[in-house]
């Protein structure tokens, strides 16, 4: 009896976990997380990738459509045949396995692995997203790949490529509990998406920690743009730092701002990405941060980063602290110069007319 009893609790336990899961991933919409949890709804494509050229390489993203977000991808580049022989038509879970397995070998360059991961993950942004999410639409196969192949060779360097691209869907329920690549939850983030604040409330401690004694009209969701040549290391952003954001929230909202930045591309139906300053800045525990960013008068950009080693595009039309652009003294001091040279040939004319 009590065996059975453990059982039921352990069971019971576990069907709460899903569904606390599931209505994370749905934010809170409790219909689709049953959904979800029966298998009925899938919000999420597996999408693996297999490519050669002077090495081999395989690659494992999760890709959202309704966001047009991509998941850091899990990858492998190496010499070793094996590699080449992995096959895109598997199970994304198989798919996974092999790559975890070909990394086991350890005949592969640690840091080599690290340095290309990142160089995909900054290629698979949320324009690389939209464009992706219009494809799947068309079903173009074909010009899947192409997608896939620009972005490999852009952002690797490799020349010469032969790629292969499978999508498969499945939910973030699964990705959750089965995916061994994936960055997993906070237990601490479960529970909270089905509760939805009312407009102009920040909806969590969090929020009201960070934004505390501030005007609060919108909180909307954001991401970073990238920039690896000229940006800012994200570990040294700094409130007061002006950085570019993409607005990712499926908020109608978001592209009523767009536009009033007029940074909404009517004709692709996107949104490009705008200014805002930084307010709060957090390094989480857990790995990553946690940013908020103000873009207009109560309205405010969080955005959740799990990267660490990347850097950040800043407003170029703003120093790093927000303030207008002034002009230093070394760089008037030509002008000033030539204001001297130019006094100094008058005054030299005015002594010469004076004395002839």
């Amino acid at each position: 009896m009590a065996e059975n009893l453990e059982s039921a609790v352990s069971s019971l336990s576990e069907q709460t976990k899903r569904l606390d899961i599931a209505a994370y991933y749905t934010h809170g919409d409790m219909d689709k997380a049953k959904k979800m949890i029966s298998g009925g709804y899938k919000d999420i494509y597996a999408i693996k990738i297999t490519f050669s050229s002077s090495i081999y390489g395989a690659a494992l993203v999760f890709y959202n459509p309704t966001y047009a977000i991509m998941y850091p991808p899990y990858l492998i580049v190496t010499p070793s045949f094996s590699v080449d022989d992995m096959k895109t038509t598997v199970s994304w879970r198989q798919f996974e396995q092999e790559i975890t397995e070909n990394l086991n070998k350890k005949e592969h360059d640690d840091v080599l692995v690290a340095h290309m991961k990142d160089e995909l993950a900054m290629g698979l942004n949320l324009e690389f997203g939209v464009e992706l999410k219009r494809l799947i639409e068309m079903n173009d196969e074909i010009a899947i790949n192409r997608h896939f192949m620009k972005v490999v060779q852009n952002r690797l360097g490799f020349q010469k490529l032969n790629i292969s691209v499978d999508f498969e869907p499945t939910s973030s329920l699964e990705m959750e509990l089965d995916s061994k690549s994936s960055k997993k939850l906070d237990p601490r983030e479960l529970g909270k998406k089905d509760e939805k604040p009312a407009e102009g409330e920040s909806g969590g401690e969090e929020e009201d920690d960070a934004l505390a004694g501030k005007e609060i009209k919108l909180i909307l969701q954001g991401s970073l743009i990238l920039s690896p040549i000229k940006g800012k290391e994200i570990r040294d952003l700094a409130v007061g730092d002006r950085i570019m954001i993409s607005i990712i929230d499926p908020n109608p909202k978001s592209r009523d701002l767009a536009k009033a930045f007029k940074a909404y591309d009517e004709e692709q139906q996107r949104i490009k990405p705008i200014p805002g300053r930084i307010v709060s800045f957090r390094h989480l525990a857990s790995g990553g941060y946690k940013i908020f960013a103000i873009v207009a008068k109560g309205i405010y950009i969080r955005i959740n980063e799990e990267e660490d080693n990347i850097k950040v595009a800043l407003d170029q039309g703003a120093n790093p602290t927000g303030g207008k652009v002034e002009s230093s003294p070394s760089a008037m001091m030509p002008l000033i110069i030539t204001l001297m040279v130019i006094l100094l040939l008058l005054i030299g004319l005015i002594v010469y007319f004076v004395t002839s």
